[in-house]
This record gives C-alpha cells, sequence and structure tokens, in this order.
C-alpha cells in the first residue's frame, strides 16, 4: 500500500518543474498521506534527510507489521478436549469386518449372521 503511494508522490514531485518542492515538504506531504495506524506514528518520531529514506523505512516498517500480524494470526490454542460427550468411532474395524463379508462372497459362501456387520447389534 505504501509502495503505491510512493510512487505516485515521486511522480507528483518529478512533474513539478518551474518551482521544485522542498525535499522536507515532500517527507512531510509523504508521512501525512499515510494511512493511520503504527507505521505512521512511527514515522513521525524520526526525523528523515531525504523522501527516498523515509520511503524506504515506511515500506519496512509497514512489512515488519505484516509479518508480526501474519505470525500472530496463525497462531491457534490447543483444542481442549471435552469429556462426557460421544466418542470417535472405530473405522479400522467396521473396514476389516467389511472385507471378511466380501471376502465371503467372492469364494461363493453367504456370510453368516455374525459375520456380516450391518446386522449386528452393538451394546
Amino acid at each position: 500500500m505504501c509502495v503505491l503511494y510512493a510512487q505516485h508522490l515521486r511522480y507528483f514531485a518529478s512533474s513539478v518543474t518551474e518551482n521544485p518542492v522542498v525535499e522536507h515538504t515532500l517527507i512531510n506531504v509523504f508521512i501525512c498521506g499515510l494511512v493511520d495506524g503504527p507505521v505512521k506514528t512511527y514515522m513521525y518520531q524520526e526525523d528523515y534527510h531525504t523522501l527516498e529514506k523515509a520511503i524506504a523505512y515506511a515500506e519496512q516498517e509497514e512489512s515488519s507489521l505484516r509479518q508480526c500480524q501474519a505470525s500472530a494470526s496463525n497462531h491457534r490454542p490447543t483444542r481442549r478436549q471435552e469429556t462426557g460427550g460421544p466418542e470417535p468411532m472405530d473405522l479400522c474395524y467396521i473396514e476389516s469386518e467389511n472385507s471378511r463379508s466380501l471376502e465371503s462372497q467372492a469364494n461363493g459362501k453367504m456370510p453368516s449372521l455374525s459375520e456380516d456387520w450391518t446386522l449386528r447389534t452393538y451394546a
């Protein structure tokens, strides 16, 4: 965001040919035009001698801020396991019973009630 704004300001400064704008004025215009936030607040505390130094510093601060925000948003606290609720099913058991039933059918045998997992009742 800061980069695009800096390009516009550079273009503006280069367009003025009759009465060149004083460097200090360009720096103030640049800082005033930044989005309100920590970067702008910090820029007011420093004294910059050239517009390029001010732009480079603002870009560096903006990049650092983005990295901090990205790392903070990626942090997720570990989820506590709740007790007293339903427990997850073990699907491996169902798959092994199902595969036995399919093997029996492939061999030409009819599965008995004990082999067929769909007819089994659970306590």
